[in-house]
This record gives structure tokens, sequence and C-alpha cells, in this order.
């Protein structure tokens, strides 16, 4: 497991004899140190903070090689897989220990190498190599991939229960792309499993896939084990996952991979995590006109613009007693909610008018309403209504059409502009 010395003048000259040379096998690239890691990072989808990052590798630029894919393939053609895995590892742990030693570091192992590798050196070698390149074993998860070729399962569960011992992780890649075992999840018991992307993509169109990762968030709870959602490429599909729970998430919409690990998610990713909208479920979405939705809830009052005053805000409330919550808008699109309890208490106390009644009521809202779309249905709204989180209980949702503030609601009351 030991690697090659780095620094900067022998990477360049590295990189120069890679360019001369046309590699087209393993062999020549292991021989050349032609191996550079890319880092994706694996972010926490309730904050949007990065928690760490994948190892990926990539052959030398322009060559037959220089995808995975390709690269694996060849190796396994050359009878090299153990080498290049191992050679992978030790790429990824060289440049990441420089870099982000503040977050972990997940590496690609398949059971094979890993347990070849800890025969061949023993687990106080492997301890040692991670010592000398001076990489915490706490920061290491190791991702068990190609889990359809665990020859000896009762040998892979020792291995991974004396590293983690010593303060390892371990991850199942890939889990349900019809490889991984639902058996090795029970047996290994890692602390993480990575779902794969098949059943991310498009999963706001598909309601069989959104019942996938309920059952799945369901056995992680039972085992004790973090789900991580890969493939994530779109707003939409990043929604919906966040809303399902799944604690942490992996694709381009959140960061793509690069030479230098990311500390912060792209800017879209990072708004639609900050925002508090709900997702609408493909199996609870309803056509207009359907049995029961918000829309069908709803009864009609006039929201607020955003350059209300407080005073303004009063007199809704002193006009409507049966008003419960008022929305402040901007351009039709919902900015703030004022609930009547919380205001009317506020705008009682001495001298609150003289101060704040001029003043825009914005001070005093939830500037991060949750909202709804008006077509949700049943199943959706009573998720909400029974929500731990009180808040939206007692001052309500806005409820939305194409984005568009359409109404509030609060427990068994609605309302709608």
């Amino acid at each position: 497991m030991n690697g090659p010395i780095s620094t900067p003048a022998l990477d360049a000259m590295r990189r120069s004899i890679v360019d001369a040379v046309k590699v087209r096998t393993v062999a020549q690239a292991l021989s050349l140190n032609a191996l550079k890691a890319h880092y994706q990072p694996i972010v926490e989808l309730k904050t949007g903070t990065v928690m760490g990052h994948e190892s990926l590798i990539r052959g030398p630029i322009d060559s037959p090689l220089q995808f995975p894919d390709a690269l694996f393939a060849a190796a396994r053609s050359e009878g090299l897989t153990v080498r290049l895995e191992q050679a992978c590892l030790i790429e990824g742990l060289r440049t990441w220990v420089h870099q982000a030693q503040d977050k972990r570091l997940f590496v690609n192992l398949s059971a094979q190498t890993l347990v070849t590798m800890v025969d061949r050196i023993s687990i106080a070698g492997v301890m040692r190599t991670l010592k000398d390149m001076a990489v915490s074993p706490s920061a290491l998860v190791i991702e068990i991939t190609e889990h359809e070729n665990v020859a000896d399962l009762p040998r892979l569960i020792g291995v991974a229960s004396e590293l983690r011992a010593l303060g390892l992780r371990f991850a199942l890649d890939d889990f349900g792309d019809g490889r991984s075992s639902l058996r090795l999840w029970a047996e290994l018991r890692p602390e993480i499993v990575k779902i794969d992307k098949y059943f991310i993509h498009n999963i706001h169109t598909d309601a069989v896939k959104v019942q996938t990762l309920r059952g799945l968030t369901r056995l992680a709870e039972t085992f004790g084990t973090l789900l991580v959602a890969e493939g994530i490429e779109d707003e939409a599909e990043l929604k919906i996952v966040r809303d399902l729970g799944i604690d942490f998430g992996q694709g381009y919409f959140l960061g793509r991979p690069g030479p230098v690990p990311a500390m912060t998610i792209l800017v879209p990713a990072a708004e639609v995590i900050a925002s508090s909208k709900i997702a609408v479920l493909p199996e609870m979405t309803r056509a207009a006109g359907a049995d029961f939705t918000a829309q069908r809830l709803a009864v009609k009052v006039q929201p607020l613009e955003s350059e209300a005053t407080n005073d303004d805000v009063a007199k809704a409330f002193n006009d409507d007693p049966t008003l419960q919550s008022v929305a402040l808008v901007e351009g039709g699109r919902p900015i703030g909610l004022l609930s009547r309890q919380s205001f009317v208490d506020r705008y009682a106390r001495p001298f609150f008018k003289e101060i704040y009644g001029r003043k825009t009521a914005l001070l005093f809202a939830n500037t991060t309403p949750l909202t709804l779309d008006k077509y949700t249905g049943l199943d959706a709204l009573t998720a909400v209504l029974t929500s731990s989180d009180q808040r939206y209980l007692s001052e309500g949702f806005i409820v939305t059409e194409g984005g568009v503030t359409s109404g509030w609601a609060r427990a068994n009351s609605w309302c709608a502009s």
C-alpha cells in the first residue's frame, strides 16, 4: 500500500512524462503514476454542508483509459484489478490529505481488493500506511463495490470489524443497481449506504421510485444506517430526495468532480436546500377538479403587498375577525407570513404602534414560510398537519399555484386569495 512520494516538482515531471508517452495499457499507467484523483462533494441535505468527498479516479487525459469504465475494463483484461484499485486508493489519499482533512474521504474498494490488501500487509500495515500519509482513520470511509463478487463474506466481515474498531467506516456503493446485496447490508452493517442513481433519476415523476426510497429509509432506520442519494442532477430531484428525509446527497446539481475538493455546494442547490417549500410528491399530485386538494378547501382573502406596514396588517386583522394569518407578497410570490395571535400580541404592547406602526410588516414576519402547491392532495396535507414542527400548525402554510400565492392554511382553516 506504500505510495510514491509527492512534491510539486515530481508531479510536474510525471505529467511531462505521461504527456510524452502514449499510454494505452493499465500497466503503463501504473508504471508512470499517471492516475489523477478527482473529488465530488457529498452533502448533508438538511443544511447544505459538505460532509465529505468521494475520490474518483481519472486516467491520462486524451488516452483510451481516461475514464473509469474503460480504465477498469482494461485492468480486468490485464489481470491488474487489485493493483489498480490500490493505486487509486493511494492517489486519492495523497492529493486529499493536503486539502480537505476536516472532511471525510470516501474511497472505492472491491471486497476482493480489501481482503487481499489486508492479507498481504496486515491490519497493522494498513494503519502504518495511513499514519505515514498523515491520514486519520476516522476520516476514511471505504465504499465496498462489486457486491456480486464477495466470495468470502465471513472474511470480509471479519476484516471490516477489525478496521472499524480502529476508526474506519464503511459504505455500500450503488445499492439497488441489481448487483448489491441486502444480505451484505444486513451482515456487514455499513455505517452508510449509497442509493444507486437509477432510483433518483426523474424521481419527481415516478411514484414507484418514491415508494422505493421510503422503503429504504425505513430499512436504514432498522439497521442504524445513513443514506446517500447518488446522481442528483436537477432541482426537482433534489427537492423530492430532501423531503423524503434522505440524509445526504451527491450529484452534478450539488457539485461536479474536480481535482480540488469543493468546500461549498453549487448556488442553485443551496437555494433549494434553504427553501422551506415542500415538494409535491408524484403520487400525491392531483389534477384540477380532483376529489380532495388544498384548492378545494380554500376560502378567498386578499394578501398584502410587500410594502404593507404593521398598521396595514393590524387593519386587515381588525376588518376580518376570521382571518388567522396574512401573507405578504411581491409580484404575487410569497415572501412572508404573519399569524393573528403573535401579531396582535405584539401590536398591543406599549409604544409598539408609535415605534413600528409605519414600518414594514416584514420586520416581524416569517420570511421563510412553508408553501404547498394548491393541487397537493390529502396524503401530503396530512403529513404536514401531523408534522413535529408546530409553528406551521399555528401560523399556517402558504398555498401557491405555479409559485404564485394562492392562499394560506392553518390546520383545519384554509384561506385563499
